[in-house]
């Protein structure tokens, strides 16, 4: 790369001051250099440049050299089947979609499959929607920023009404395309875009991207073994976070039926009201030999004990269902007409599935009880990390 192949810098050595360059005249093909216009342009009027040498996406040197790198990554590394592209605001959204055209084609020429993730920072989960379809015709997905920050908002007090969970989110909008995700190294304290999910809130966060059908969930890595640096923090969800990826893998399949009307809120036996503060689905699918598998979760962030009935199936009438995450330690009998009355704790979740379910005991063990600087493991209690199938 030389001095063709960018638009932007931010150092002029000659004078030796920092600050914003652009970089004028005419590419090699007679294209007038300067900012890509296909780019953000909701922040700063034009979002080209972000940071250090600005890529020039408009000299085709560089359009052809980065094409030829995504064909030698398909090809090169057959293992890797997907590709986040970083900031797309950033850079020709032209480009981006070439680009994805052209590897797309290679890989389907090999007999494969790519899959694309773009990270576009914004809240506004209509025009990433918008975006989606007019600029990319469904070929990339696009994490949910909206999901994070009301998940930001929601586990700092800013709403209580947990019905509104999905509110204003991508997945609500792309259930397909949306990628869900509950924090990543840009949202961490003392980063740059700063809105960490407090602790107490990330079990319910995962349970709500794990365990329900729409949506590509992505699993924080620090979530699963714990942080360090300025502002550690332990494993997630006491270290069981990865019960939660497993029960995606054994139960979380076919119909939804969510329950996210009011529940009844008891303190000590004694009746309080109904509460917005507790949501509720069930997910069921029939197993080959063992008849219907349902998966009950409650999700509550209320100061109490909450409990909601519902109908599992007069299949499972006489079966005693567990929480397989633990915070519950009493079983709920499914009664003759298929109801269960299940339970959750003050600000907490319960996942409840048929204690003799196939793989059902597997969970139990469970358990990361890193200690700093909470170097992981190859093998995570029996989860073998190395094999993404077992994800």
């Amino acid at each position: 790369y030389n001095k063709d192949h960018f638009s932007g810098i931010d150092w002029d050595n000659k004078t030796r001051q920092k600050s914003i360059y652009k970089i004028m005249g005419v590419r090699p093909n007679g294209s007038k250099r300067g900012w890509a216009t296909d780019v953000g342009r909701s922040e700063n009027g034009n979002y080209d440049y972000l940071m250090c040498a600005n890529v020039d996406y408009g000299n085709v040197d560089v359009r052809d050299d980065v094409k030829n790198w995504g064909r030698w990554l398909s090809r090169e590394l057959p293992g890797v089947r997907g590709t986040r592209l970083d900031a797309i605001k950033h850079y020709s959204a032209g480009f981006q979609k070439e680009f994805i055209d052209y590897v797309k084609k290679v890989a389907d020429a090999d007999g494969g499959s790519y899959f694309f993730v773009g990270e576009y920072w914004s809240r506004n989960s209509l025009a990433l929607s918008k975006h989606m379809d007019k600029t990319f015709g469904g070929q990339l997905h696009m994490f949910d920023v909206g999901l994070m920050y009301n998940f930001h908002d929601i586990s700092n007090g800013r709403v209580r009404d947990l019905r509104r969970v999905f509110s204003g989110s991508l997945v609500e909008l792309q259930p397909k395309r949306a990628v869900t995700f509950v924090t990543n190294h840009d949202t961490q304290e003392t980063q740059s875009l700063a809105a960490p999910v407090e602790p107490w809130f990330i079990p319910h966060a995962y349970a709500l991207i794990l365990l329900r059908r729409c949506g590509h969930p992505c699993v924080f890595w620090g979530d699963v073994f714990g942080t360090s640096g300025p502002q550690p923090r332990l494993p997630a969800c006491g270290g069981r976070l990865m019960r939660l990826v497993k029960a995606r893998q054994l139960f979380a399949y076919g119909v939804q039926k969510d329950h996210f009307s009011t529940s009844i809120s008891v303190t000590r036996n004694l009746f309080i009201g109904k509460d917005v503060s507790c949501v509720a689905w069930q997910r069921q699918w029939q197993h080959s030999t063992q008849g219907p598998i349902s998966l009950v979760v409650l999700v509550s962030i209320s100061w109490s004990w909450t409990k909601k009935k519902v109908m599992v199936s007069k299949e499972c009438a006489g079966q005693i269902f567990t929480d397989l995450m633990g915070f519950s330690w009493s079983g709920v009998q499914i009664d003759k007409d298929g109801f269960g009355e299940f339970v959750v704790g003050p600000r907490s979740i319960t996942v409840w599935t048929w204690r003799d379910a196939p793989g059902r005991s597997e969970i139990d063990t469970l358990v990361y009880r890193g200690e700093p600087p909470w170097q992981p493991p190859l093998e995570l209690s029996g989860l073998n990390l190395d094999d993404t199938s077992t994800l």
